[in-house]
């Protein structure tokens, strides 16, 4: 059975003779496939993820292939606040996670960034998704986001130290067997990097939605190592992460993308108002 809330990978669901259930992951690309598999093993000791039961390696004609193990329950759709401070705790462990250089894991070991530098990261990877963005939005609408994450941008503190952040830290990725987190999963695009852009979208989704709910992610996190001054990065990151959402779902395809690129669209829009007044 197909998991409805991969949106790069393909993966499937299986229940087995014996009754358990397992997960294969087809990841999107040769590079995804490297970053997850080398992601799941570093964590394996200090957070709970699911284990690699077999896998396949890539090769020229194919992007390779894991079977993993199930973590128990389901993904969060609400979260309580039992669930908020754990989520904090399991966050604040991934960030405590350090490394000399900004980069990710690749086939051939570690790739630092260009010039060690996160902040070229950030506009690099915010480039790459203009000439889709200009596809689909006004020119009007294009400029006005694009200079308005180019002003904020300049705004931004110093990146923090690299730090393991996850990059798709959203409910769909969090697990829990009814008020009890059980793990993260979806390591594909995982890197080392400045924390602050690991915030967004469960802010976005979720904690900015509750201040009950916030407090106790504050909490849990606070307990492990200090929480960032998030209204110093919402407002570019929010803008920053619905522009490139665009532009992926544009790339990827509208025709299966549709409803992320509405969502995405909506935010954009209102980011854009609530920074104008």
């Amino acid at each position: 059975m197909p998991v409805a809330d991969s949106f790069s990978s393909e993966v499937y669901r299986l229940l087995l003779d014996d009754g358990q259930t397992v997960y294969c992951k087809l990841p999107f690309t040769k590079e995804k496939w490297y970053r997850e598999f080398k992601c799941l093993n570093y964590l394996l000791d200090s957070v709970n993820v699911p284990k690699v039961i077999n896998l396949i390696e890539p090769s020229e004609t194919f992007n390779g292939a894991f079977l993993l193990t199930a973590l128990e329950g389901n993904s969060i759709t609400t979260l309580t606040p039992k669930l908020a401070k754990e989520v904090g705790v399991l966050h604040a462990k991934l960030h405590e996670l350090s490394y000399e250089f900004y980069g990710s894991f690749t086939n051939e070991g570690f790739e630092i960034l260009p010039n060690n530098d996160w902040r070229l990261f950030i506009l690099s990877t915010l480039e790459r998704f203009v000439p889709f963005v200009r596809q689909t939005l006004t020119e009007e609408l294009y400029k006005s986001s694009y200079n308005r994450i180019q002003e904020l941008f300049k705004c931004l503190p110093a990146p923090e130290p690299p730090s393991f952040v996850h990059m798709d830290f959203r409910l769909a990725n969090l697990i829990a067997q009814g008020n009890t987190l059980s793990g993260v999963i979806d390591f594909e695009s995982s890197r080392f990097g400045s924390p602050e852009i690991d915030f967004i979208k469960l802010y976005r989704d979720a904690l900015s939605k509750n201040p009950t709910i916030f407090d106790a992610y504050k909490i849990g996190y606070g307990s492990v190592r200090p929480l960032l001054p998030m209204e110093q990065y919402v407002q570019f990151y929010s803008l920053y992460d619905a522009f490139n959402s665009i532009g992926w779902s544009t790339q990827r395809g509208l025709e299966k993308n549709r409803a992320f690129y509405e969502e995405s669209l909506t935010i954009l829009k209102t980011q854009l108002e609530m920074s104008a007044t």
